[in-house]
């Protein structure tokens, strides 16, 4: 399904993204519920197994979970290239609460991780380098060229 965003200047959420390991799976805490979202539901963006959580009564981009095992995750000298805090929002389609927008599979969003300065990062598979990067909460960015997805950057806290 194609789907289309926009950046605008505005507060991140200051949510802490978590790397459960013993779940092989992203989360954050406070949940978005306990963040104030979702009186109207959520629906998320699709990555294969990655989710974007988006609240429907604001369209927002909240943050990423879902599973990603660490044996899918390549080596890769990131570091972080800084980011503008914005609000990414979800300009189309049409949100449904519980239904998911899907951007493609597993092998269309490989993973990198860069051990040395803690950045996780999806990248849509072919996208070359990001255009503008977009800091949406604590330690959680996102990458878009005009008004597509190009990739998802968290530093996650590692927890057992």
């Amino acid at each position: 399904m194609s789907f289309t965003l926009t950046a605008e200047p505005g507060d991140s959420i200051q949510a802490t993204p978590l790397y459960l390991e013993s779940e092989y799976s992203f989360n954050v805490t406070p949940t978005a519920v306990q963040s104030g979202f979702g009186r109207l539901g959520f629906t998320s963006i699709a990555l294969g197994t990655l989710q974007l959580e988006v609240d429907i009564a604001t369209r927002r981009i909240l943050h990423l979970w879902g599973l990603c095992p660490r044996q899918r995750w390549k080596p890769a000298e990131l570091g972080y290239p800084g980011a503008e805090t914005a609000v990414v929002t979800v300009i189309s389609p049409d949100l449904v609460p519980g239904v998911s927008i899907d951007a493609g599979g597993l092998d269309d969003w490989p993973v990198e991780f860069d051990e040395r300065s803690g950045w996780f990062r999806a990248i849509r598979a072919g996208s070359g380098t990001q255009e503008n990067l977009f800091l949406i909460g604590t330690d959680t960015a996102i990458a878009l060229s005009g008004n597509n997805l190009k990739s998802v950057w968290i530093k996650p806290k590692f927890v057992d």
